[in-house]
């Protein structure tokens, strides 16, 4: 799907590379990120934004110029979104987002996805998908592929080499024919080392041939979902499971929501309890990550999931509703 791949030491750097790609071949002032994504330890994008969608730095040792330089967008906000593209539209040097995020894996961003795609082509954008968490991970081996969708650049991290330091960024033939009258320089000393390298093509090939173990996965956390959900709604607890593939997170509120602002806005109530439900899920050796998102590996057996969900059960209806059933 690639015409040019690019070999980085690591995801962050791959997207560090991504945008001096894009400066070099679209010189604008703008960068675009899309609430809720993610990009890893690049200063350029290392912002959240507040709830009005302005940045606000993440760490100490950022540049006010990169800041000022930053704009984002609502995800899966198709009206917000063009609004504010709109404005700025002609002087904006790239857009990146994490196509399906994390913090909210859901499954109805098709037609946002294909909108930014849309307004990216017609305005002369660099669109940048960040797919190290999909990459590999979800069916058709990423989700522009999923959902037939051609971003100018791709990026893919560790997944591709089986955990190793890795990071890859595929390059669109057209923005191919640009790179190639630019001199840019993507030199490291472990770009495309043997061993990473030797790995990833091994751990390709595994899943080429046994592409089965995308479809378990995605059964695995279809099963959690449904599970767990069932039995939130049965007994009344302000959650839900949202799932893409087998990309799964809790959001502690029953109301539906479209990204991640409208999650933070619900779940704010609950921070406390979320707080307890990790701490009891640690005591019974179970670790809930911060970040919330949730993965099962091919290894993890269908009693070890049930054993995960007889803890989740108890921990929510014990937190939530003050007893145990």
């Amino acid at each position: 799907q690639f015409n040019k791949i690019i070999f980085c030491n690591s995801g962050s750097e791959a997207i560090i590379k991504s945008l001096r790609i894009s400066r070099s071949i679209n010189n604008k002032k703008y960068i675009v990120s899309v609430a809720g994504s993610w990009h890893g330890s690049v200063d350029k994008l290392l912002y959240h934004a507040d709830k009005n969608f302005n940045p606000k730095k993440i760490s100490d040792g950022l540049s006010e110029v990169d800041k000022q330089n930053l704009k984002f967008i609502p995800y899966n906000d198709i009206e917000r979104s063009k609004k504010i593209l709109s404005k700025i539209r002609k002087n904006i040097n790239c857009l990146i987002i994490e196509p399906i995020q994390g913090c909210l894996p859901i499954q109805n961003a098709r037609s946002y996805l294909k909108f930014l795609e849309k307004f990216c082509k017609k305005n002369s954008i660099i669109l940048i998908f960040d797919e190290m968490i999909t990459g590999v991970r979800v069916e058709n081996g990423s989700v522009h592929g999923r959902y037939k969708i051609r971003p100018d650049i791709t990026t893919i991290g560790k997944a591709v080499s089986g955990g190793l330091p890795n990071g890859i960024i595929g390059v669109s033939n057209k923005l191919s024919r640009l790179i190639n009258k630019k001199k840019i320089f993507f030199g490291g000393t472990f770009s495309g080392n043997s061993l990473s390298s030797f790995v990833g093509n091994e751990t390709l090939k595994y899943f080429s041939k046994n592409k089965f173990i995308i479809k378990n996965l995605n059964k695995k956390s279809e099963y959690f979902q449904k599970s767990l959900n069932l039995y939130l709604e049965k007994n009344k607890i302000d959650a839900k499971v949202y799932r893409f593939d087998s990309i799964l997170r809790i959001v502690f509120s029953k109301n539906i929501v479209f990204n991640r602002s409208q999650r933070d806005f619900f779940e704010k109530k609950n921070l406390n309890k979320i707080k307890k439900f990790r701490s009891f899920l640690l005591n019974k050796k179970i670790y809930y990550p911060t970040s919330g998102i949730i993965f099962f590996s091919n290894a993890t057996s269908y009693g070890e999931i049930n054993f995960v969900l007889k803890n989740f059960k108890l921990g929510l209806n014990n937190i939530f509703n003050k007893k145990i059933k």
